[in-house]
């Protein structure tokens, strides 16, 4: 799917937000598997 010349910079953004998302979601795992994990003690 070509659209314009902005394409590239398009999937640059898209990676962008696909990496903050990884990011946020695994922070969220990690945050709570230290609360169950401090909770169960």
């Amino acid at each position: 799917m070509k659209i314009s010349g902005n394409r590239n910079n398009r999937g640059k953004f898209n990676c962008k937000i696909a990496y903050y998302l990884a990011i946020k979601f695994s922070a969220l795992e990690i945050n709570e598997a230290i609360l169950s994990s401090s909770t169960n003690q």
